[in-house]
């Protein structure tokens, strides 16, 4: 029972596909709605799909592969059009296996103001056609006009305009001008209307014969040819519609009419006419069809009237009842044509003198006998096409070089001939056959001249048709003839020249255009025949034509013959070459630019530059619109230094002229320079020397290079070591001898140069100075007795020099290694005191100390104390001192009697020294006159003082004595002893041999004196002079070059003179002197004490010299200057060697 349900349900769905498939349209059919193809942006519109009985539908967009909607309904909706939907849409309905598509229909979606609202197109030939004008904002038009093809057709207030049938003649491209009231709207876009032919309906027989016999059956079928389907056909005979149930012997089905049983009542014209729910909605009726029912003996039987040229024609003969005819006569017109057993009479083609009345004349067969002749029947031939008619468009008389065309037409009588043409002249063939494209000559030529035919070809007939000739004249168009005024004369820079152009002929009207070199382009255009060059230059040189123009045609002449007009070139002069900036000195890396001009000549002009030592040329260019040009150089560099120069010519290779040389100088702002220790060591001992280098790689001399050093100490402030100047980049190097720990620190150079006013400063070496230990002493106070044994004893260990030394402790010659003997000993003060808590007899011994530091792994320096003897006391060592002490005790109290006495006879020696800080003592000096102590146990020996001295060729002075000076004379008695005048004077011994003359040395009595410090190194040239450890200046510290700057003060008068012839004989109290004579018959330019003088001594001399108060010292400045009015007016004539840093320290203690 289940498999007779599967059985039904199979066969009911294979059935499907094939039920009702009559009913199916061949094609959907789409609308719109509204129906117009043109609409504005924003409008909305609905395309409808109509298809009967399909289930659902597809929308297509021609520039989109993949459907448009989701959803498949038969609708489709754009709420808001845009531009992008413009384009051609079709929509294609599905019913289980099959679909069918519709017509494309165009859609134009404009933003413009006005459009043109069509249907969609194309429309038919009898269709109703309205166009209507629209406003974008729907504004209301109060006037429009209608234009066709740039043509108007009307002016009216309605927007619309309809055409009740439209004809092949209503296709064109129309659009409309829209105005509101007197405000103008503007213009639509064309819109094109496509008109096409209608098709028409083809009504045809089966079988093929208009004449039969009573009841026999027939079929009339109607089709109408063409792409369009989905046809319904209706019936029309003897100009009257046919209905389905006219009789009981006809049926009407679909496109077929069948006359099952023909009746005398079935003969007559009959006609169809097919009518769809598409565009075309209907067609053209087709021809008549006669049709005969006869009901004679014999028939003879034609084919469907009329008969086309070219076509086959066969005619037959026969017989009621079905008997056959054994002979058959034709005739045509009554005339036999042949006589035959056929029953057919077959003409192809058939052709026009084919046309007559056509009989026959049968007899049967069954009985041998004659049967009978048939009725006339007449056969009409008509022409396949029309004899063709050649046009030769624009006429059959042209001008060279005017575009020609031959039209062939022939109008087409049977629908569906294709024809083919040809086209000859003077009888011979042009081009091969071809569709309907006439015959084209760009442009016509005198050989063009000719008679033409052309030939029509009905294709897979052989039926042929020539026309007429038709002759055609090619005229030649004149020339334009050239001249030149004046002719025959040389043409040079700044004269006048006219050329003329004049066309020969009867041809008036012309106007003139002027071309040079050939161009395509006009040089010149107007309707005088002259053009003139009031002053001729080198580029109107060239070749010349003229072309005569005129408003009919032809158009224009040919041109002339060229014309060659050649300008001699003037003589360059005057070439000069100018530099910005002006002087040609720039800074690396800005722009320079050089300029180089002709006075005369003519242009072009090639400009070549050169540059010394370079090969060749560096810049060629040619200057076309002016005597100059300019080489730019956008970023100069070093290496574009040097002397240019330019050369102007006519042409490379010519000989030119060259301007003079222009010197450029790129300047080079000084780069930042590198320090370097080429010799010593960062950490070195006093007495090395340390040489730096400095350098700056890059850079316009002269370039100057400084040295520097700023100290360890706090803020401490820079001092300047060394400076000199080098023409160019280079190393400078500078010796820093290493004389104690002052010269730690930091040392870097500066570089600089006049290019950028900007200092460049290198990295910076740290240099840590260390003084060679020397002049240990090891003190203590050990009683001569001898130390009591359980009592506590230090000795403790000094240098007289030396940096952050450390001890070592021998006794008996063994060194102590106090970790292992904490009990007994002990060390304080970093090791330089060794303390017995105890003092036991394992204590007894000579004990020595050996102080070092160490500059390097391999370089150590050390010193080794005096020895002190420990010993412990004993009973008798104590009955010993008291008898010392008892024995010397009358001693001590004379020597106090006498000491008291001498304090008082030598009061005033005090009260000097009190007075004015002269203290009698050994002067502490940095560089001792006597040669100082041999390290011991060092790898090096440093330099004595003296050593030092005489190396740096200094004048080293030290103190030998102060001493009381009367002034009473020898051999006198004073006259008053009471009242006795002291002079006190301290006299130097000079310790080296390169004293100057200038210094008496030991001679030179109460001269000179110090506050404190007695030593004094430097040498006195020209005043140049810096303070070892001077009083007012602490970073004046190195004391190579002091001079005699300093005097202090003196209680005695100045015998001689000092210095050079400074300093007047007499007595002054408490002055200062200058280094050098000032000028104005100035010597010695004092000033007095206790006051700080001003300024250049009242202000009458700016020496840049100041006066300090005692004991503080006196400073030059590095230069004497001089001013006038506060303005510095220049550097002076003496130079003393000093920095400014000594005047700001001097300002900090002042």
């Amino acid at each position: 029972m289940s498999s007779t349900k599967h059985l039904i349900l199979i066969l009911f769905f294979a059935l499907i596909p094939f039920a009702d498939l009559t009913d199916k349209p061949a094609k959907a059919v789409l609308t719109l709605d509204p129906p117009w193809a043109v609409i504005f942006t924003g409008d909305k519109i609905t395309l409808k799909c109509a298809a009967d009985d399909f289930w659902y539908f597809k929308w297509y967009q021609a520039r989109k592969k993949d459907s448009l909607n989701k959803i498949r309904a038969e609708e489709y909706t754009i709420n808001t059009a845009a531009v992008s939907h413009s384009g051609e849409y079709t929509c294609k309905g599905y019913h289980l296996s099959e679909s069918i598509l519709s017509d494309p229909i165009h859609i134009t979606v404009s933003d413009e103001r006005v459009i043109l609202q069509t249907p969609p197109q194309p429309v038919f030939e009898g269709d109703a056609l309205t166009l209507r004008c629209r406003d974008r904002y729907n504004s209301d038009i109060t006037r429009v006009v209608f234009y066709k093809d740039n043509k108007e057709l009307q002016s009216q207030a309605d927007t619309e305009l309809s055409v009740a049938r439209v004809s092949k003649s209503d296709e064109g491209s129309y659009k409309c001008r829209a105005w509101r009231w007197s405000a103008y709207l503007g213009d639509s876009a064309e819109v094109r209307v496509s008109v096409r032919e209608r098709p028409k309906a083809v009504l045809t027989l089966e079988p093929a014969w208009t004449q039969i016999f009573k009841s026999e059956r027939v079929t009339l079928r109607c089709e109408v040819p063409g792409d369009y389907t989905d046809w319904r056909f209706t019936w029309y005979k003897d100009g009257w519609k046919v209905s389905a149930t006219q009789d009981y012997y006809s049926s009407i089905d679909g496109d077929k009419y069948t006359i099952s049983f023909a009746t005398k009542g079935h003969s007559g014209e009959y006609t169809c006419k097919g009518e769809r729910t598409g565009n075309p909605s209907y067609s053209k009726t087709s021809d008549a069809l006669t049709l005969r029912v006869s009901d004679e003996r014999v028939i003879l039987q034609t084919p469907t009237q009329p008969v086309f040229e070219g076509d086959s024609l066969t005619l037959r003969c026969r017989v009621r009842y079905g008997y056959t005819a054994t002979k058959v006569v034709f005739y045509k017109d009554n005339k036999e044509l042949q006589s035959q057993a056929d029953t057919e009479l077959s003409v192809n083609p058939v052709s026009k003198s084919d046309e007559g009345s056509y009989k026959c004349r049968a007899w049967s067969s069954q009985y041998y006998h004659y049967s009978g002749d048939s009725a006339e029947v007449r056969v009409s031939v008509r022409e396949r096409f029309s004899t063709p008619t050649l046009t030769v468009l624009p006429g059959a008389s042209v001008w060279e070089g005017e575009a020609v065309t031959l039209q062939c037409g022939a109008q087409i009588y049977k629908q569906g001939t294709q024809l083919q043409y040809r086209y000859s002249k003077d009888n011979g063939d042009l081009i091969g056959a071809r569709s309907r494209e006439p015959y084209s000559i760009p442009a016509a030529e005198l050989r063009d001249t000719g008679s033409y035919q052309c030939e029509v070809e009905a294709e897979g007939t052989g039926l042929k048709k020539r026309s007429y000739s038709v002759s055609l004249t090619v005229k030649e168009i004149p020339k334009a003839v050239l001249v030149r005024e004046p002719a025959g004369v040389p043409i040079s820079e700044s004269d006048t020249v006219t050329l003329r152009c004049q066309v020969p002929g009867e041809l008036t009207a012309w106007g003139y255009t002027w071309y040079k070199d050939g161009r395509s382009l006009p040089l010149y255009q107007n309707w005088n025949d002259r053009y003139t060059i009031t002053s001729a230059a080198v580029n109107h040189s060239g070749e010349y034509t003229c072309q005569g123009d005129r408003t009919g045609y032809p158009l224009h002449s040919k041109r002339s013959d060229a014309l060659t007009l050649t300008v001699l070139r003037l003589k360059l002069s005057g070439v000069a070459l100018r530099v910005s900036p002006i002087g040609g000195v720039v800074i690396e890396g800005t722009s320079l630019s050089l300029l180089c001009s002709v006075a005369v000549g003519s242009l072009p002009i090639v400009f070549t530059w050169h540059r010394e030592g370079s090969q060749g040329h560096i810049a060629r260019h040619t200057a076309a619109d002016q005597r100059s040009d300019e080489l730019i150089l956008l970023r100069a560099q070093e290496s574009d230094t040097g002397s240019y120069c330019c050369q102007a010519a006519y042409g490379e290779g010519e000989e030119g002229i060259s301007s003079q040389s222009a010197l450029l100088t790129v300047l080079v702002p000084v780069s930042a320079p590198s320090l370097s220790l080429v010799s010593g060591n960062s950490v070195a001992p006093s007495g090395d020397t340390l040489t730096l280098r400095c350098e700056s790689h890059r850079g316009t001399g002269p370039i100057w290079y400084s040295f520097h050093h700023r100290g360890n100490e706090g803020n401490q402030s820079s001092t300047l070591l060394y400076w000199t100047s080098l023409p160019g980049p280079g190393p400078v190097s500078h010796n820093r001898t290493i004389l104690n720990e002052s010269d730690s620190g930091q040392y870097w150079c500066d570089s600089f140069n006049n290019v950028s006013q900007e200092i460049k400063t290198s990295e910076r070496i740290n240099i840590t100075a260390i003084v060679p230990v020397a002049g240990a002493n090891l003190s203590s106070a050990l009683p001569e007795g001898g130390v009591w044994k359980n009592s506590r004893v230090s000795l403790h260990c000094s240098v007289l020099r030396g940096t952050k030394p450390s001890y070592s402790w021998y006794r008996n010659g063994q060194r102590l290694h106090i970790p292992d003997h904490t009990r007994t000993y002990t060390l304080s003060e970093g090791g330089a005191t060794l303390s017995i808590h105890s003092v036991q007899e394992l204590h007894e011994g000579t004990y020595q100390c050996v102080a070092e530091n160490q500059i390097t792994e391999r370089r150590t320096f050390n010193s080794t104390s005096n020895t002190v003897e420990l010993r412990t006391a004993t009973a008798l060592t104590l009955i010993v001192s008291l008898v010392s002490v008892f024995i010397l005790l009358p001693v001590i109290s004379a020597c106090l009697f006498l000491t008291v006495r001498a304090l008082k006879n030598n009061q005033s020696l005090r009260e000097t020294i009190e007075k004015y800080g002269v203290i009698r003592q050994k002067p502490k000096t940095l560089r001792e006159p006597a040669a100082s102590p041999v390290a011991e146990n060092s790898h090096d020996i440093p330099e004595t003082s003296h050593a030092a001295a005489e190396r740096e060729g200094e004048l080293v002075y030290a103190v030998v004595d102060i001493k009381k000076k009367s002034k009473v004379k020898r051999g006198q008695e004073p006259k008053n002893r009471k009242n006795l005048p002291l002079e006190y004077c301290v006299t130097y011994a000079k310790v080296n041999d390169r004293a100057s003359e200038k210094t008496k040395g030991e001679k030179e009595e109460c001269v000179y004196s110090l506050q404190h410090e007695a030593g004094i190194e430097g040498t006195r040239e020209e005043g140049k002079g810096k303070r070892e450890e001077g009083r007012g200046n602490e970073g004046a510290r190195e004391g190579r070059t002091e001079g005699l700057i300093y005097t202090l003060p003196i209680i005695t008068r100045i015998d001689g003179v000092r210095e050079g012839g400074k300093g007047k004989s007499g007595r002054e109290e408490c002055f200062y002197s200058l280094p050098r004579e000032v000028g104005r018959g100035r010597e010695g330019c004092m000033y007095f004490e206790p006051r700080q003088t001003e300024r250049g001594g009242g202000g009458e001399r700016e020496e840049e010299v100041y006066s300090l108060p005692r004991g503080v010292g006196m400073y030059s400045l590095p230069r004497e200057v001089e001013r006038e009015n506060g303005r510095v007016k220049g550097p002076g004539e003496g130079v003393y060697s000093n920095e400014e840093s000594l005047y700001e320290n001097f300002q900090q203690r002042t």
